[in-house]
């Protein structure tokens, strides 16, 4: 399978595959499973960059936990300039019967975000965020989504460890935008008081903020 090869920050690829086969892999939904296996095979290295099943699998319980009722997602199943991804992933919307809880909306994240604040009145609405887009946008993103989150509301940011390049070496590597940007982010949410935060290194990085006012 493709998540077997894929962002690991795991020092052991062993330990990894122990992990997803023991723990995650025999409790994975069957439809998850398909769609996991179609996409790899449909974009084939493109798919490593899919949220990686144990990861997945930490967020449908963060989602349980807080009785999630409203979320948005930036970046392909909600909101996202191109429906390719959309598309694939429809069919196994319906076949699990939750197509009427989408709102698909396929345009760039930060202009339906303020939309979402100024003609729809969204502010304080929402239980959980889940960002998975450019990289770049991280932190106009979290300004916008810390007044669409509820208080208590956690808004969850995918890729803060970027394969392990935000780590500062003794030399540059090659110019990266996407690295500067989470370098930035990450060193940013670590001082700020109006969130909880947790840095978790799970698959590529996946950062937990919780609005506390």
């Amino acid at each position: 399978m493709g998540d077997l090869k894929m962002k690991n920050i795991l020092q052991s690829e062993a330990l990894r595959k122990y992990i997803l086969e023991t723990s995650a892999y025999p409790r994975e939904h069957q439809l998850l499973k398909e769609l996991r296996e179609v996409s790899v095979n449909k974009y084939k290295e493109r798919s490593l960059r899919c949220v990686p099943v144990d990861e997945g699998q930490l967020i449908s319980m963060l989602l349980k936990i807080i009785n999630a009722k409203k979320t948005v997602e930036i970046g392909v199943i909600a909101i996202d300039p191109s429906r390719e991804a959309y598309e694939v992933g429809l069919p196994f919307i319906k076949k699990v019967g939750v197509e009427h809880k989408i709102n698909y909306i396929q345009y760039d994240g930060m202009t339906v975000l303020n939309n979402l604040l100024t003609n729809e009145k969204q502010e304080g609405s929402f239980d959980l965020a889940f960002v998975d887009a450019d990289k770049e946008n991280y932190m106009n993103y979290h300004e916008l989504l810390l007044k669409l989150a509820k208080i208590g509301g956690i808004i969850a940011y995918d890729n803060t460890l970027w394969n392990g390049r935000v780590v500062p070496s003794t030399y540059e590597e090659a110019e990266d935008s996407a690295r500067d940007a989470l370098r930035k982010l990450n060193s940013f949410l670590a001082l700020v008081s109006c969130v909880d935060l947790s840095h978790i290194s799970i698959a590529d990085g996946l950062t937990l903020c919780r609005r506390l006012s």
